[in-house]
C-alpha cells in the first residue's frame, strides 16, 4: 500500500472581475500569471515535477480550485455567480496541530512580530483513535473533528454521509 505523502487543496484566483485593461488589472494579471506558472506551466511547475515523480497519481495528492458561489439576488432574478476570496487560512498537521488565522506560511507572517497577521496555534491534548497511512493513529480530537467537518462542508455532505 502506498503511503500518503501529502494532500494539498489550494484555492486560487480563477478570473479577474472587471476590464482587463483597467489600472487594477495589471496586479491581478501578474498574480494569476505567476500562480499558473507555479502550478502548471513549464518544467519548473509543481504539476510537471509531481507528474515526473508520480505519473497519473498526481491528482491523488494535490488539487487546485477556483472557489465560486452562486445564488439569486431576488426570488425571480436569474442565478448570479461570484468568486470567493479567501484570506483566512487553516492548516491541520497530522490531525494533531492546527493553525488558524490570516498568517501566510512564511517567516514574515508566522514569527508574530514582522507583519500584521494574526493566528492561533492549537496542539491537541485529547486524542481519538484514527487511521493514517493505513496504520492506527492517535489523532487530536479537535484537529480531526475540524478536518472532517471542513471536508464535509466543502464536499456538500450531510450528517449521515460518509467521507470515506
Amino acid at each position: 500500500m502506498a503511503k500518503l505523502l501529502n494532500n494539498c487543496v489550494a484555492a486560487v484566483w480563477s478570473w479577474y472581475k472587471g476590464r482587463l485593461d483597467d489600472g487594477g488589472a495589471a496586479t491581478v494579471k501578474a498574480i494569476m500569471h505567476w500562480q499558473y506558472r507555479t502550478i502548471s506551466r513549464g518544467h519548473n511547475s509543481i504539476l510537471h515535477n509531481l507528474n515526473a515523480l508520480l505519473g497519473p497519481k498526481t491528482e491523488d495528492y494535490i488539487l487546485f480550485y477556483g472557489l465560486r458561489t452562486y445564488g439569486r439576488l431576488g426570488d425571480d432574478d436569474p442565478i448570479v455567480t461570484s468568486q470567493v476570496y479567501v484570506h483566512s487560512k487553516v492548516m491541520i498537521v497530522d490531525d494533531r496541530i492546527t493553525l488558524i488565522g490570516s498568517s501566510n506560511i512564511n517567516d514574515r507572517s508566522l514569527l508574530g512580530h514582522r507583519g500584521s497577521e494574526i493566528g492561533v496555534h492549537i496542539e491537541d491534548r485529547e486524542f481519538t483513535e484514527s487511521t493514517m497511512n493505513g496504520e492506527s493513529w492517535s489523532a487530536g480530537k479537535f484537529a480531526n473533528s475540524l478536518r472532517l467537518s471542513l471536508w464535509s462542508e466543502h464536499l456538500g455532505l450531510h450528517g449521515g454521509d460518509k467521507l470515506y
